[in-house]
């Protein structure tokens, strides 16, 4: 009786370790059938904003909408990236494009307006001023939005931009560049009119994540509705400095599994300028991830 016993015991041991062998044996010819290759290591992907990248496209389908499609080495399928950007308040509108400063002006072909609106790609080998000297090939994206109304300043008035990914994704972190403020009372080059902007930016996400300064200690704050991205240093004159990278800037770092977050920016001054050109703006720069299906 026990030597039957511990037969039956032995035999049971034995078929528990080889139901798992079975059913990996029946699971492989299906992962075959289905064409999709097994799930490597995904190598995460910089995303420059280059045009004609091998590796990611951008679409702008206007002021309130683009697409970033990207697809990287030990990827099952591409990911794209959705910004959404919704207006509040009656005091805003989008940033202008394609407007240029006055054939009068001696200084308008040395400094034309950038051509670049809400979600265009700034191209830094064109950027007026000093950018092209310095960024002759970096790119980058840009939200912009002008006072045509009276801001009060309390935050009211605000750009939000959502940004969705098709699928989860890990090791996001991307540069926000040009948060600042400028306090300036010349009508330079006949058209661009006073500029009053202390500039907010706030994210918040199901998904942890860090936001720190860097380069010039110009930017402070942890990026939370309670402590949002800000400049701390007034500039006070006609432009703010024209090239983009490194300039009053910030890493944004986000814990894995993310499929979006918000960005909120505004105005922390009272401003009751009219005129279009007077630009409140902020750019994102490198960002970097990969999907997490793949990682």
């Amino acid at each position: 009786m026990a030597d039957n016993a511990l037969r039956r015991r032995t035999l049971v041991q034995g078929a528990a370790w080889t139901v798992p062998v079975i059913a990996l044996a029946q699971a492989a010819p299906a992962l075959a059938a289905s064409g999709e290759p097994p799930c490597t290591t995904a190598s995460p992907v910089d995303v420059l904003w280059k045009p004609n990248a091998p590796q990611y496209t951008y679409t702008r389908t206007g002021n309130t909408q683009g697409q970033l499609v990207v697809t990287g080495t030990g990827w099952i399928s591409p990911v794209t990236v959705t910004f959404a950007s919704t207006l509040v308040g009656s005091a805003l509108q989008y940033g202008n494009l394609g407007v240029s400063y006055p054939t009068s002006n001696q200084y308008y072909t040395a400094l034309p307006l950038s051509p670049e609106g809400n979600l265009g790609v700034l191209d830094g080998t064109t950027e007026p001023g000093a950018g092209h000297t310095i960024e002759a090939g970096q790119y980058f994206l840009a939200f912009k939005q002008s006072s045509i109304g009276n801001d009060p300043g309390d935050g009211s008035q605000y750009q939000e931009i959502t940004v969705s990914f098709s699928e989860p994704v890990n090791g996001l972190n991307f540069y926000v560049h040009m948060i600042d403020a400028l306090w300036t009372n010349y009508n330079m080059f006949e058209v661009a009119p006073y500029k009053h902007y202390n500039d907010r930016l706030t994210i918040t996400s199901a998904t942890t994540y860090t936001a720190t300064p860097t380069g010039p200690a110009y930017v402070s704050g942890t990026g939370s509705t309670s402590s949002p991205l800000r400049g701390d240093l007034k500039f006070v004159y006609a432009l703010p400095p024209q090239y983009v990278w490194g300039n009053n800037s910030a890493i944004v770092q986000f814990a894995d599994g993310l499929t979006s977050f918000t960005m909120r920016f505004w105005n922390a001054w009272p401003s009751s300028a009219t005129d279009p050109l007077a630009e409140q703006s902020f750019y994102l720069g490198e960002m970097t991830f990969a999907p997490s299906a793949c990682a």
